[in-house]
């Protein structure tokens, strides 16, 4: 069974060359959302400081907004085997 769901991707640049990008995980879970804009409305809530934070933005640190991405989960049945 192959699922469309929405989920959010942490980014940064540490120096021109180097991008950073994850999954936002929360419980050592990634964060899914049904929809793009339930997403959008997360990140803005949780992370939306960043965008006024200059010091945060610029090196060492590089911090980007999370963006909504479209993940794909694919389910399997594993069967037991005894």
């Amino acid at each position: 069974m192959k699922i469309n769901i929405w989920a959010l991707e942490w980014h940064c640049k540490v120096d021109k060359k180097e991008k950073r990008k994850q999954l936002v995980y929360e419980n050592c879970v990634p964060i899914l959302f049904q929809t793009r804009k339930k997403a959008r409305l997360y990140a803005e809530g949780r992370y939306g400081y960043i965008k006024t934070r200059k010091d945060l933005r610029d090196s060492p640190f590089g911090w980007r907004m999370p963006r909504p991405i479209k993940v794909h989960v694919t389910t399997k049945i594993k069967e037991n085997r005894l």
